[in-house]
């Protein structure tokens, strides 16, 4: 590369960076992901969670005297995290629409 590409590369850095300087970002606010990508993120561990949550409450239904009263904690603890996940895909959506 010539001496002139290498300056239109850095000419073209430094006005990205001042730009970014001008709004008030930071380089670390700069998340690589898209609205999509991050509600489909949300969509996939929900998924997961309701089928988890579900095979739990089926065997728990099916083996009652197999399984034991581990299974209350357990369901309480899925519970939770399924709140957590609900909660923070919601927290998602109104960050990215605001």
């Amino acid at each position: 590369m010539s001496s002139g590409k290498y300056g239109i590369v850095i000419i073209t850095i430094v006005v990205g960076y001042g730009y970014i300087w001008w709004k008030g970002w930071k380089i670390s606010d700069m998340m690589f992901a898209t609205r999509r990508g991050l509600n489909d993120a949300c969509l996939s561990v929900a998924k997961q969670l309701e089928t988890l949550y579900s095979s739990v409450s089926v065997t728990k239904n099916v083996y009652p005297h197999e399984v034991s009263g581990n299974v209350k904690s357990i369901d309480s603890k899925f519970q939770t995290v399924h709140h957590v996940v609900r909660s923070l895909k919601l927290k998602v959506k109104l960050r990215l629409a605001g």
